[in-house]
């Protein structure tokens, strides 16, 4: 509580990495400063800690690999990532459509149409060019997402008896998954109907699970 309130972010990841070096946290003092480092976010840079908490998550995790909680909140990190990313994906393709959409009338002169042509070409091919880069990025946040989300699932799933925050983890959980294969199986439809298939199978096991820990 101490550090929370009196130390600033970059403060905290100093002592984080200082403490870390010298092997001296606990798996709940990991857990903590995951959570100061997901919450040390700012508009600015929302992004900035997200990694370093991821970092002090699996920390814990390493320490006790039934703490679902450590392993959820990895993967909700990479959510936020994935989230801010694709955002900015969905924004390049408005700016493409905006850019089309107001195309304007091409010179009948056949060369200045081509000069004209290919300076509207290079200005599609610019949006264009942002999604390549953002594509792969998006790609891996997902799956990341994916993957430490349902290792907190698979700790919570077959217990015969949940706890109220282990209720609440597992039902998260399932929705996240549910949400994350749909954005895969459409993201790959018409590109890798194999991929896509397979992820709408997920999908329905995820999505149908949704009212099992309401």
């Amino acid at each position: 509580i101490y550090i929370d309130k009196n130390l600033s972010i970059d403060e905290k990841v100093a002592l984080y990495d200082q403490k870390t070096a010298a092997g001296k946290l606990t798996e709940t003092e990991y857990q903590m400063f995951g959570d100061m480092f997901m919450s040390g976010k700012t508009e600015e840079n929302p992004d900035k800690y997200i990694e370093k908490a991821a970092q002090a998550y699996k920390k814990a995790l390493e320490i006790n690999p039934k703490n679902y909680a450590a392993a959820f909140n990895i993967g909700i990190a990479y959510y936020n990532q994935f989230t801010i990313l694709d955002e900015k994906a969905g924004q390049n393709i408005k700016a493409l459509q905006t850019l089309n959409a107001n195309k304007p009338v091409a010179p009948k002169d056949p060369k200045k149409k081509l000069a004209f042509d290919a300076a509207f070409k290079a200005q599609q091919d610019s949006i264009k060019k942002l999604n390549v880069v953002l594509d792969p990025l998006i790609k891996a946040k997902v799956d990341a997402s994916i993957e430490w989300i349902l290792k907190a699932f698979d700790v919570l799933k077959d217990k015969e008896k949940l706890e109220r925050a282990e209720k609440n983890v597992a039902g998260r959980s399932v929705d996240f998954l549910a949400t994350l294969y749909a954005y895969k199986r459409d993201k790959l439809r018409g590109k890798d109907q194999k991929a896509s298939d397979e992820a709408d199978l997920k999908f329905n096991i995820y999505d149908k699970l949704h009212d099992k820990y309401n």
